[in-house]
C-alpha cells in the first residue's frame, strides 16, 4: 500500500539490521527484568517465561504506537 508516494509494505522497507538489533534489545531487556524480579524474590517457571517472551514484544509495540 502506498500513501502519498511512501511505500508502507514491510517488504519494501529496508531492514538495515534493525530487526536483529531489536531482537537483541528485547531479549536483553527481558533478561534484565527477570534478574530484577529475582533480586526482589520473584521466581517464574518455564511456562511463565515463555508467555513473557511472547507478550513483551507486543507490549513494546503497543507502548511505542501510543506514545
Amino acid at each position: 500500500m502506498e500513501e502519498e508516494g511512501v511505500a508502507t509494505d514491510a517488504a519494501a522497507v529496508p531492514d538495515d539490521g534493525r530487526d536483529a538489533h531489536d531482537s537483541v534489545v528485547v531479549r536483553t531487556t527481558h533478561d534484565k527484568a527477570i534478574e530484577k524480579m529475582r533480586a526482589e524474590g520473584v521466581e517464574i517457571d518455564e511456562e511463565e517465561n515463555k508467555m513473557a517472551l511472547q507478550l513483551f514484544p507486543q507490549v513494546c509495540i503497543t507502548f511505542l504506537c501510543h506514545n
